[in-house]
């Protein structure tokens, strides 16, 4: 009776980490039609990204297989999608990356929770097969450290000429 127990305990516990490891791999992208799509930032799979950023989509299938894809990215407030990757016929060899496209984030957009909408077609025949959406937190980018060290000299300079016009005026009344 102990070895059945110990044998479902060693079973339980790689399913429970495959189970995790995948939910981890789906939260950077989505699985339409068995093809991870992806975005990444300078080479590194991504989830969020900052104003003015350029994101990459990326995809990655297990078969050698053929399909046309149309990408929009909706913004936050704004009402239609951007384009990202007009109708295009693509070829998918099996286990190779392959580069979509790009798009930066306008500077001057809202932040928030970007979608990134991809749609997969029938090549030449125009029949929808799946679609499915990524989604990206955007940010506004991080004050620089350069700017914080400025503001606090000016406030000291401020200070320091206050103080001396300050001696200055009771030196004259005393």
């Amino acid at each position: 009776m102990k070895s059945i127990i110990l044998r479902r305990a060693a079973v339980a516990v790689p399913l429970t980490l495959s189970i995790a490891s995948s939910a981890i791999l789906l939260s950077f992208g989505v699985d339409i039609h068995g093809i991870d799509f992806y975005l990444t930032k300078d080479g590194v799979r991504i989830d969020e990204c900052t104003l003015g950023d350029t994101i990459v989509l990326k995809a990655l299938s297990p078969f050698d297989q053929r399909f046309d894809i149309y990408v929009q990215v909706f913004l936050p407030g704004w009402g239609a999608g951007a384009p990202m990757l007009d109708r295009t016929t693509v070829d998918f060899t099996a286990g190779v990356e392959v580069t979509l496209a790009s798009y930066t984030i306008p500077s001057n957009a809202n932040k928030g929770t970007y979608t990134v909408h991809v749609n997969l077609y029938n090549p030449g025949e125009g029949t929808a097969i799946e679609q499915g959406d990524i989604t990206l937190n955007v940010l506004a980018p991080a004050l620089p450290i350069e700017l914080f060290l400025g503001i606090g000299v000016a406030a000291i300079a401020v200070v320091g000429l206050l103080v001396a016009v300050r001696r200055r005026a009771q030196t004259r009344k005393g």
